[in-house]
Protein backbone atom coordinates (compact mmCIF):
# COMPACT_ATOMS: atom_id res chain seq x y z
CA UNK A 1 0.00 0.00 0.00
CA UNK A 2 1.33 3.44 -0.96
CA UNK A 3 2.12 5.63 2.02
CA UNK A 4 0.14 8.86 2.06
CA UNK A 5 2.02 12.12 2.24
CA UNK A 6 0.30 14.05 5.03
CA UNK A 7 2.80 16.92 5.13
CA UNK A 8 1.31 20.34 4.44
CA UNK A 9 3.22 22.07 1.66
CA UNK A 10 2.70 24.93 -0.73
CA UNK A 11 2.36 22.37 -3.52
CA UNK A 12 -0.49 20.65 -1.70
CA UNK A 13 -2.16 23.98 -0.92
CA UNK A 14 -2.02 24.98 -4.59
CA UNK A 15 -3.44 21.59 -5.61
CA UNK A 16 -6.36 21.97 -3.19
CA UNK A 17 -7.12 25.42 -4.60
CA UNK A 18 -6.89 24.16 -8.18
CA UNK A 19 -9.25 21.30 -7.35
CA UNK A 20 -11.81 23.81 -6.12
CA UNK A 21 -11.87 22.54 -2.56
CA UNK A 22 -14.04 24.58 -0.24
CA UNK A 23 -15.99 25.94 -3.20
CA UNK A 24 -19.47 25.32 -4.50
CA UNK A 25 -22.78 24.48 -2.86
CA UNK A 26 -25.06 21.46 -2.76
CA UNK A 27 -23.86 18.57 -4.89
CA UNK A 28 -21.12 20.80 -6.36
CA UNK A 29 -19.39 21.45 -3.05
CA UNK A 30 -15.94 19.98 -2.46
CA UNK A 31 -14.81 19.61 1.14
CA UNK A 32 -11.42 21.09 1.96
CA UNK A 33 -10.34 17.91 3.76
CA UNK A 34 -11.01 14.29 2.84
CA UNK A 35 -10.31 11.04 4.62
CA UNK A 36 -7.17 10.58 2.50
CA UNK A 37 -5.79 13.91 3.71
CA UNK A 38 -5.88 13.18 7.43
CA UNK A 39 -4.13 10.62 9.64
CA UNK A 40 -6.50 7.99 10.95
CA UNK A 41 -7.52 8.61 14.57
CA UNK A 42 -10.42 6.18 14.68
CA UNK A 43 -13.39 5.27 12.56
CA UNK A 44 -13.92 7.39 9.45
CA UNK A 45 -16.98 7.31 7.22
CA UNK A 46 -18.02 8.16 3.70
CA UNK A 47 -21.67 8.32 2.73
CA UNK A 48 -23.43 9.24 -0.48
CA UNK A 49 -26.20 11.74 0.07
CA UNK A 50 -27.83 14.54 -1.95
CA UNK A 51 -25.78 13.87 -5.05
CA UNK A 52 -22.27 13.71 -3.62
CA UNK A 53 -19.99 11.90 -1.17
CA UNK A 54 -19.70 13.31 2.34
CA UNK A 55 -16.68 12.51 4.49
CA UNK A 56 -16.52 12.37 8.28
CA UNK A 57 -13.59 11.85 10.61
CA UNK A 58 -15.58 10.89 13.73
CA UNK A 59 -18.85 9.23 14.69
CA UNK A 60 -19.98 12.50 16.26
CA UNK A 61 -19.59 14.32 12.95
CA UNK A 62 -21.64 11.66 11.18
CA UNK A 63 -24.34 11.61 13.83
CA UNK A 64 -24.70 15.37 13.86
CA UNK A 65 -24.87 15.38 10.07
CA UNK A 66 -27.81 12.97 10.19
CA UNK A 67 -29.61 15.18 12.69
CA UNK A 68 -29.09 18.14 10.37
CA UNK A 69 -30.34 16.63 7.13
CA UNK A 70 -33.42 15.26 8.91
CA UNK A 71 -34.69 18.80 9.34
CA UNK A 72 -36.74 20.10 6.42
CA UNK A 73 -35.41 23.63 6.86
CA UNK A 74 -31.80 22.53 6.29
CA UNK A 75 -31.15 22.76 2.55
CA UNK A 76 -27.37 22.39 2.45
CA UNK A 77 -24.58 21.09 4.68
CA UNK A 78 -20.94 21.72 3.79
CA UNK A 79 -18.49 19.68 5.83
CA UNK A 80 -14.88 20.67 6.64
CA UNK A 81 -15.49 24.18 5.39
CA UNK A 82 -12.23 26.17 4.98
CA UNK A 83 -11.68 29.73 6.14
CA UNK A 84 -9.83 30.69 2.98
CA UNK A 85 -10.33 34.42 3.53
CA UNK A 86 -9.34 34.34 7.22
CA UNK A 87 -6.52 36.87 6.94
CA UNK A 88 -8.66 39.23 4.90
CA UNK A 89 -11.58 39.06 7.33
CA UNK A 90 -9.60 39.43 10.55
CA UNK A 91 -6.51 41.31 9.33
CA UNK A 92 -4.27 38.95 11.26
CA UNK A 93 -0.79 40.15 12.11
CA UNK A 94 2.38 38.70 13.61
CA UNK A 95 0.95 38.86 17.12
CA UNK A 96 -2.15 36.90 16.24
CA UNK A 97 -2.99 33.49 17.67
CA UNK A 98 -3.04 32.36 14.06
CA UNK A 99 0.73 32.71 13.67
CA UNK A 100 1.43 29.66 15.80
CA UNK A 101 -0.26 27.52 13.16
CA UNK A 102 1.87 28.69 10.26
CA UNK A 103 4.36 26.20 8.91
CA UNK A 104 7.88 27.52 9.34
CA UNK A 105 9.77 27.74 6.07
CA UNK A 106 7.00 26.25 3.94
CA UNK A 107 5.20 29.45 2.90
CA UNK A 108 2.01 27.41 2.83
CA UNK A 109 -0.98 29.17 4.40
CA UNK A 110 -2.40 27.16 7.27
CA UNK A 111 -6.11 26.73 6.56
CA UNK A 112 -8.44 26.44 9.51
CA UNK A 113 -11.72 24.65 8.90
CA UNK A 114 -15.14 24.52 10.53
CA UNK A 115 -16.79 21.11 10.70
CA UNK A 116 -20.07 22.25 9.16
CA UNK A 117 -21.46 25.28 7.38
CA UNK A 118 -25.22 24.85 7.38
CA UNK A 119 -27.75 26.60 5.14
CA UNK A 120 -31.24 26.94 6.59
CA UNK A 121 -34.24 28.13 4.57
CA UNK A 122 -36.53 30.34 6.60
CA UNK A 123 -40.32 30.39 6.34
CA UNK A 124 -40.18 33.66 4.37
CA UNK A 125 -37.90 32.09 1.77
CA UNK A 126 -34.69 33.77 2.94
CA UNK A 127 -31.68 31.75 4.05
CA UNK A 128 -29.60 31.85 7.22
CA UNK A 129 -26.15 30.33 7.67
CA UNK A 130 -24.89 28.58 10.79
CA UNK A 131 -21.35 27.36 11.47
CA UNK A 132 -20.78 24.48 13.86
CA UNK A 133 -17.59 22.85 15.13
CA UNK A 134 -18.01 19.27 16.32
CA UNK A 135 -15.59 18.19 19.05
CA UNK A 136 -15.45 15.77 21.93
CA UNK A 137 -16.10 17.53 25.24
CA UNK A 138 -12.97 15.84 26.60
CA UNK A 139 -10.79 17.91 24.24
CA UNK A 140 -12.25 21.35 24.84
CA UNK A 141 -9.85 22.24 27.63
CA UNK A 142 -6.76 21.72 25.49
CA UNK A 143 -4.84 24.94 24.88
CA UNK A 144 -4.44 24.44 21.14
CA UNK A 145 -8.18 23.76 20.76
CA UNK A 146 -9.07 26.83 22.82
CA UNK A 147 -6.83 29.05 20.70
CA UNK A 148 -8.12 27.62 17.45
CA UNK A 149 -11.75 28.02 18.44
CA UNK A 150 -11.12 31.60 19.53
CA UNK A 151 -9.99 32.31 15.98
CA UNK A 152 -13.09 30.59 14.60
CA UNK A 153 -15.29 32.59 16.95
CA UNK A 154 -13.78 35.88 15.81
CA UNK A 155 -14.00 34.91 12.15
CA UNK A 156 -17.66 33.90 12.16
CA UNK A 157 -18.57 36.87 14.34
CA UNK A 158 -16.99 39.14 11.73
CA UNK A 159 -19.00 37.32 9.08
CA UNK A 160 -22.17 37.80 11.18
CA UNK A 161 -22.78 34.06 11.10
CA UNK A 162 -23.83 32.18 14.22
CA UNK A 163 -21.06 29.81 15.31
CA UNK A 164 -21.12 27.23 18.09
CA UNK A 165 -19.48 24.08 19.40
CA UNK A 166 -21.31 20.75 19.34
CA UNK A 167 -20.14 17.87 21.53
CA UNK A 168 -21.38 14.31 21.98
CA UNK A 169 -23.59 15.63 24.79
CA UNK A 170 -25.64 17.58 22.24
CA UNK A 171 -26.19 14.66 19.86
CA UNK A 172 -28.83 11.94 20.17
CA UNK A 173 -27.23 8.64 19.17
CA UNK A 174 -30.63 6.97 18.87
CA UNK A 175 -31.89 9.68 16.52
CA UNK A 176 -28.81 9.41 14.31
CA UNK A 177 -29.10 5.63 14.10
CA UNK A 178 -32.80 5.82 13.30
CA UNK A 179 -32.21 8.34 10.53
CA UNK A 180 -29.40 6.27 9.03
CA UNK A 181 -31.73 3.24 9.12
CA UNK A 182 -34.61 4.87 7.24
CA UNK A 183 -32.84 7.18 4.77
CA UNK A 184 -31.73 4.48 2.30
CA UNK A 185 -35.41 3.76 1.65
CA UNK A 186 -35.61 7.03 -0.29
CA UNK A 187 -33.94 5.16 -3.13
CA UNK A 188 -37.49 3.96 -3.88
CA UNK A 189 -37.93 7.35 -5.55
CA UNK A 190 -35.12 6.53 -7.99
CA UNK A 191 -36.13 2.99 -8.86
CA UNK A 192 -38.16 1.78 -11.82
CA UNK A 193 -39.77 -0.98 -9.75
CA UNK A 194 -42.51 1.33 -8.48
CA UNK A 195 -43.96 4.21 -10.48
CA UNK A 196 -44.99 7.30 -8.55
CA UNK A 197 -48.70 6.44 -8.51
CA UNK A 198 -47.91 2.85 -7.45
CA UNK A 199 -45.63 4.10 -4.70
CA UNK A 200 -48.30 6.43 -3.35
CA UNK A 201 -50.91 3.68 -3.51
CA UNK A 202 -48.72 1.25 -1.58
CA UNK A 203 -47.96 3.91 1.03
CA UNK A 204 -51.66 4.60 1.53
CA UNK A 205 -52.46 0.90 1.91
CA UNK A 206 -49.67 0.38 4.43
CA UNK A 207 -50.71 3.43 6.45
CA UNK A 208 -54.25 2.03 6.64
CA UNK A 209 -52.91 -1.26 7.96
CA UNK A 210 -50.69 0.43 10.48
CA UNK A 211 -53.62 2.50 11.74
CA UNK A 212 -55.92 -0.49 12.15
CA UNK A 213 -53.53 -3.11 13.50
CA UNK A 214 -52.43 -3.77 17.08
CA UNK A 215 -49.72 -6.23 16.03
CA UNK A 216 -45.99 -5.67 16.11
CA UNK A 217 -44.55 -3.83 13.12
CA UNK A 218 -42.65 -6.87 11.82
CA UNK A 219 -45.88 -8.90 11.65
CA UNK A 220 -47.77 -6.15 9.85
CA UNK A 221 -45.09 -5.64 7.20
CA UNK A 222 -44.60 -9.39 6.70
CA UNK A 223 -48.33 -10.00 6.27
CA UNK A 224 -48.42 -7.04 3.90
CA UNK A 225 -45.82 -8.72 1.68
CA UNK A 226 -47.83 -11.93 1.60
CA UNK A 227 -51.17 -10.28 0.88
CA UNK A 228 -49.74 -8.02 -1.83
CA UNK A 229 -47.55 -10.79 -3.31
CA UNK A 230 -44.46 -8.66 -2.78
CA UNK A 231 -40.90 -9.86 -2.31
CA UNK A 232 -40.00 -10.43 1.31
CA UNK A 233 -38.89 -7.19 2.94
CA UNK A 234 -40.90 -4.85 0.70
CA UNK A 235 -43.36 -3.97 3.45
CA UNK A 236 -40.52 -3.12 5.85
CA UNK A 237 -38.86 -1.04 3.14
CA UNK A 238 -42.04 0.98 2.71
CA UNK A 239 -42.40 1.32 6.47
CA UNK A 240 -38.96 2.93 6.51
CA UNK A 241 -40.00 5.08 3.56
CA UNK A 242 -43.06 6.34 5.40
CA UNK A 243 -40.82 7.43 8.26
CA UNK A 244 -38.18 8.94 5.98
CA UNK A 245 -40.82 10.97 4.10
CA UNK A 246 -42.50 11.85 7.41
CA UNK A 247 -45.85 10.41 6.42
CA UNK A 248 -46.01 8.82 9.87
CA UNK A 249 -44.72 10.27 13.10
CA UNK A 250 -42.41 8.51 15.50
CA UNK A 251 -40.18 9.58 18.34
CA UNK A 252 -36.84 9.65 16.55
CA UNK A 253 -34.97 9.91 19.85
CA UNK A 254 -36.00 6.37 20.79
CA UNK A 255 -34.63 3.31 19.02
CA UNK A 256 -37.03 1.98 16.41
CA UNK A 257 -37.94 -1.57 17.37
CA UNK A 258 -39.98 -3.42 14.74
CA UNK A 259 -40.74 -6.11 17.31
CA UNK A 260 -42.73 -3.60 19.33
CA UNK A 261 -46.48 -3.06 18.87
CA UNK A 262 -47.37 -0.29 16.48
CA UNK A 263 -49.01 1.72 19.25
CA UNK A 264 -45.65 1.97 21.06
CA UNK A 265 -43.79 3.24 18.00
CA UNK A 266 -46.03 5.36 15.81
CA UNK A 267 -47.33 8.57 17.35
CA UNK A 268 -49.70 9.39 14.53
CA UNK A 269 -50.50 7.32 11.47
CA UNK A 270 -51.76 10.28 9.49
CA UNK A 271 -49.72 12.05 6.84
CA UNK A 272 -47.88 15.23 7.68
CA UNK A 273 -45.88 16.62 10.53
CA UNK A 274 -42.64 15.73 12.21
CA UNK A 275 -41.32 15.55 15.74
CA UNK A 276 -39.97 18.95 16.72
CA UNK A 277 -36.22 19.12 17.15
CA UNK A 278 -33.55 21.70 16.74
CA UNK A 279 -31.30 21.08 13.77
CA UNK A 280 -28.66 23.49 14.96
CA UNK A 281 -27.40 23.17 18.51
CA UNK A 282 -25.47 26.01 20.06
Amino acid sequence: MTKRNLDWTIEKYNRFIKEGRGKGEGSEYKAWLTIQDMPSRGRVTRIYEAGRIYQFFTDNELRYFYSLIWEDSVIDVREHYPLLDLNMVLNLDEESLYMKYKNDGENAPYILTTTFLITVKNTDGSVTYYARSVKSSLELDKKNIIDRYEILRRYWEAKKIDWGIVTQKDISVARAKNISWVLPSLEINNEDTFKENERDYICDLLIQRLNKSSNVIRTVTTDFDVDMNFDSGTGLLFFKYLIATKQVLIDMDKKIDINQPISKTILNGNKGGVIDGEAVSS
